[in-house]
């Protein structure tokens, strides 16, 4: 285990050098303000991700915010890629199966991606793993387990709502050991699982002190409930009509998975990663794992309902980081398998290494953000550009208006300029408390009737960040 450690500390000091120095696309301004503020995040809120984000920012003595907030993702997927490398020693008892897991799971491109950003997504990872290495740890009994993961599991729903494509894992584990579970112990579970998602508390008491990132502003119970259910997407992964589950949908999101899988490990390791699966059809930890990748991987593609364009695969793709957890760990105990058990493969294991290897040399230089400044140049320059005591209004959210958010709020940069958030995400709403539950062009008719009262009264010079200028008839 000594090697294991090495390889974490190794892992680390990777994602470390790779990740990204500032606020980046999508919703690292936002997520970077919601860390420094102690605020609430887009829906469900996050409220986990928002606490262990802001003590990082205290901690750290390094950096600005945003890079604190992404040296957290570094941490949990380090952390996460440890925790993998115990579950698979558990079940192989073999050093070099560990490496490989270790080596896979890091350099995957989904993983190491996820590992570099502000994102939510490798905490989301470290919970699975918690949970996976719970599932598979015989010499903690059943009862033990069964109320560690009914806690870990929620807990974890405040992390990510995806984390529930883990029950049928976790429902199976429970099934097969049923006997060993009384009514008594099956309530006790009930109770450590609400008591873990008690921490939803955290957003309408942290909400109601008007945090400086306060998503949609969840201190009254109707805006709670609609950010922790996602109503703004209505339960789906976007905003938009969700398409009707079909074969031919099930059929199309199996082939993505798939081509998923083929791309993160080259098309030959995905044929050997095939093998692998076969060889441990009749071993007992397969069923489990199995179930999380399914879940997490297909099941989740399909549940999205999203039509397959090549934005939306770009979207899907961000998602592929979890089933890849299972993956890793599949590929390692059947190569393990396959080298112990056939004479003709005991040399597969170690020459297996030479995937991630591989795999490290293909994806570093893009995955290496060290560099990658064009978002803060970006909303700096948005900045720069307005008059003194300008009023700017923006309505494009992952693209401006949470780095322009984090810059004026966190950074405290030019703050003679009045910045108004359209969508009322990052900025308290000026049009009317029911504005968060309005979509489509009612939503758009009621900015056109407060922007133009607000242009006609205020002394500021009035400026718009936007991509879609005739979007709303303002003079």
């Amino acid at each position: 285990m000594k090697t294991g450690f090495i390889l974490i500390f190794l892992v680390f000091g990777v994602y470390l050098w790779t990740t990204l120095p500032t606020v980046t696309t999508d919703d690292s301004g936002e997520l970077a303000g919601v860390c420094a503020s102690l605020g609430i995040a887009h829906p469900s809120g996050y409220p986990v991700y928002s606490i262990t984000g802001k003590i990082a920012c205290v901690l750290l003595p390094f950096g600005n915010m945003a890079y604190r907030a992404n040296v957290l993702s570094c941490l949990f997927g380090a952390a996460t890629v440890f925790l993998i490398c115990l579950a698979v020693y558990k079940i192989t008892s073999s050093g070099i199966a560990c490496v490989f897991s270790v080596l896979l799971l890091s350099f995957s491109k989904y993983f190491w991606a996820m590992s570099v950003a502000t994102e939510v997504y490798t905490q989301n990872a470290f919970f699975a793993a918690v949970i996976l290495l719970v599932l598979l740890s015989e010499s903690i009994t059943p009862v033990r387990r069964l109320y560690l993961l009914s806690f870990v599991f929620g807990v974890g729903t405040g992390g990510h709502h995806t984390i529930v494509f883990l029950a049928p894992a976790v429902l199976f584990w429970v099934w097969r050991r049923r006997k060993s579970f009384s009514f008594s112990s099956v309530v006790f579970s009930i109770v450590f699982f609400i008591l873990g998602m008690s921490i939803y508390i955290f957003i309408p008491l942290r909400a109601g002190r008007q945090p400086l990132f306060n998503w949609e502003d969840p201190s009254a119970l109707d805006r709670f409930v609609r950010l922790v259910l996602r109503s703004r997407y209505s339960g789906q992964l976007a905003q938009g009509k969700p398409l009707p589950v079909t074969l031919y949908l099930v059929w199309e999101n199996l082939k993505l998975f798939a081509s998923f899988l083929a791309d993160g490990l080259t098309p030959a390791g995905f044929i050997l990663f095939a093998a692998c699966l076969v060889l441990s059809l009749k071993n007992a930890v397969f069923m489990p794992l199995f179930l999380f990748m399914f879940f997490s991987g297909p099941i989740f593609l399909i549940a999205a309902r999203t039509p397959l364009t090549v934005q939306t695969k770009n979207l899907l793709e961000r998602f592929v980081y979890l089933p890849f957890i299972p993956v890793t760990v599949l590929f390692a105990y059947g190569l393990s398998n396959a080298s112990s058990n056939y004479r003709r493969f005991r040399g597969i294991l170690p020459l297996a290494i030479l995937l991630p290897v591989y795999l490290f040399y293909e994806n570093f230089d893009k995955m290496n953000m060290r560099g990658h400044y064009i978002y803060y140049d970006y909303a700096k320059n948005i900045l720069r550009t307005l008059p003194e005591g300008a009023l700017l209004l923006s309505d494009r959210a992952d693209e401006m208006e949470f780095a322009v958010a984090y810059y004026t709020r966190i950074e405290k940069f030019r703050q003679d300029v009045m910045f108004i958030d359209c969508n009322a995400g990052v900025s308290k709403s000026i049009y009317g408390d029911d504005y968060y539950g309005i979509w489509g062009r009612p939503r758009l008719e009621r900015r056109e009737i407060v922007e133009k009262r607000l242009i006609a009264t205020t002394t500021r010079d009035v400026f718009y960040a936007t991509f879609l200028p005739d979007q709303v008839d303002i003079p």
